[in-house]
């Protein structure tokens, strides 16, 4: 399932900027800043790094919804 959400994600970020940056932020967390002091101005890249973690509460990054 995490390859497939990656792969789309890469996907949309190719044909679909906005899109990709409502995706980032509004279901993966992603603090982009705010409207005319965005963190990425221009766009984004498509990189991405993986973390396995045992114990999900132990990252920061990750939503606890």
């Amino acid at each position: 399932k995490v390859r497939k959400a990656l792969a789309l994600l890469a996907a949309v970020v190719q044909v679909d900027r906005a899109g990709s940056r409502y995706l980032l932020a509004e279901h993966c967390g992603v603090d982009l800043g705010t409207e005319g002091q965005e963190t990425f101005e221009e766009h984004i890249p498509a990189e991405f790094v993986l973390y396995f973690l045992q114990d999900a509460k132990k990252c920061p990054r990750v939503s606890h919804k």
